[in-house]
Protein backbone atom coordinates (compact mmCIF):
# COMPACT_ATOMS: atom_id res chain seq x y z
CA UNK A 1 0.00 0.00 0.00
CA UNK A 2 1.23 3.25 -0.93
CA UNK A 3 -0.40 6.39 0.89
CA UNK A 4 0.60 9.94 0.90
CA UNK A 5 -1.01 12.99 2.67
CA UNK A 6 -2.44 15.88 0.48
CA UNK A 7 -3.99 19.30 0.79
CA UNK A 8 -3.09 21.83 3.46
CA UNK A 9 -2.27 21.80 7.28
CA UNK A 10 -6.03 22.53 8.09
CA UNK A 11 -7.56 20.25 5.21
CA UNK A 12 -5.59 17.03 4.86
CA UNK A 13 -6.36 13.84 2.74
CA UNK A 14 -4.79 10.97 1.92
CA UNK A 15 -4.23 9.81 -1.81
CA UNK A 16 -3.79 5.63 -1.24
CA UNK A 17 -2.91 3.08 -3.76
CA UNK A 18 -4.26 -0.29 -2.36
CA UNK A 19 -2.39 -3.45 -3.59
CA UNK A 20 -3.51 -6.71 -4.48
CA UNK A 21 -4.63 -8.26 -1.33
CA UNK A 22 -4.02 -5.08 0.87
CA UNK A 23 -7.11 -3.82 3.44
CA UNK A 24 -7.02 -0.74 4.86
CA UNK A 25 -9.50 0.39 8.39
CA UNK A 26 -10.98 3.67 8.43
CA UNK A 27 -14.05 5.51 10.09
CA UNK A 28 -17.23 5.16 8.36
CA UNK A 29 -17.27 8.29 7.21
CA UNK A 30 -13.63 8.96 5.77
CA UNK A 31 -13.90 7.55 2.26
CA UNK A 32 -14.02 10.46 -0.26
CA UNK A 33 -13.76 8.39 -3.54
CA UNK A 34 -12.90 4.83 -4.69
CA UNK A 35 -12.20 2.97 -7.40
CA UNK A 36 -15.21 0.87 -8.28
CA UNK A 37 -13.51 -2.41 -7.70
CA UNK A 38 -12.62 -2.26 -4.43
CA UNK A 39 -15.08 -4.02 -1.84
CA UNK A 40 -16.26 -1.96 1.10
CA UNK A 41 -17.50 -3.98 4.29
CA UNK A 42 -18.77 -2.27 7.07
CA UNK A 43 -18.43 -3.90 10.31
CA UNK A 44 -18.78 -3.02 14.45
CA UNK A 45 -15.78 -0.86 16.14
CA UNK A 46 -15.43 -4.46 17.97
CA UNK A 47 -18.03 -6.11 19.40
CA UNK A 48 -22.21 -4.71 19.87
CA UNK A 49 -21.66 -3.78 23.48
CA UNK A 50 -17.93 -2.57 23.19
CA UNK A 51 -19.09 -0.50 19.85
CA UNK A 52 -22.08 0.75 21.68
CA UNK A 53 -19.38 2.28 24.01
CA UNK A 54 -17.14 3.36 22.09
CA UNK A 55 -19.85 5.41 20.23
CA UNK A 56 -21.83 6.78 23.36
CA UNK A 57 -19.08 7.33 25.87
CA UNK A 58 -16.12 8.13 23.29
CA UNK A 59 -17.51 9.87 20.27
CA UNK A 60 -16.40 7.13 17.81
CA UNK A 61 -18.20 5.66 14.95
CA UNK A 62 -20.36 2.63 15.37
CA UNK A 63 -18.92 1.03 12.34
CA UNK A 64 -15.44 0.92 10.77
CA UNK A 65 -14.94 0.48 7.01
CA UNK A 66 -12.58 -1.93 6.17
CA UNK A 67 -11.60 -1.45 2.01
CA UNK A 68 -10.44 -4.52 0.67
CA UNK A 69 -8.78 -5.00 -2.88
CA UNK A 70 -9.29 -8.31 -3.99
CA UNK A 71 -7.92 -7.77 -7.71
CA UNK A 72 -4.59 -8.43 -9.23
CA UNK A 73 -4.16 -4.23 -9.56
CA UNK A 74 -2.78 -1.60 -8.07
CA UNK A 75 -6.83 0.23 -7.02
CA UNK A 76 -6.87 4.40 -6.18
CA UNK A 77 -9.13 6.13 -3.79
CA UNK A 78 -9.22 9.18 -1.51
CA UNK A 79 -9.91 9.04 2.61
CA UNK A 80 -10.58 12.61 4.41
CA UNK A 81 -11.69 13.51 8.13
CA UNK A 82 -14.76 15.23 9.16
CA UNK A 83 -13.76 18.26 10.75
CA UNK A 84 -10.73 20.23 9.23
CA UNK A 85 -7.36 19.77 10.71
CA UNK A 86 -3.84 18.01 10.05
CA UNK A 87 -3.40 14.25 8.99
CA UNK A 88 0.27 12.85 10.37
CA UNK A 89 1.69 9.34 10.56
CA UNK A 90 2.49 7.47 13.67
CA UNK A 91 5.03 4.55 13.50
CA UNK A 92 4.01 2.25 16.14
CA UNK A 93 5.44 -1.22 16.09
CA UNK A 94 6.56 -1.38 12.50
CA UNK A 95 3.04 0.19 11.21
CA UNK A 96 2.00 3.11 10.19
CA UNK A 97 -1.41 4.92 12.04
CA UNK A 98 -2.53 7.96 10.02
Amino acid sequence: MKAEIKGGASFSYLDIDLEPDDTIIAESDAMSSMHPDIDLTAKFNGSFIKGLLKKFLGGESLFVSHFANHTDKALHMTLVQPTPGEIRVINLNDEEYF
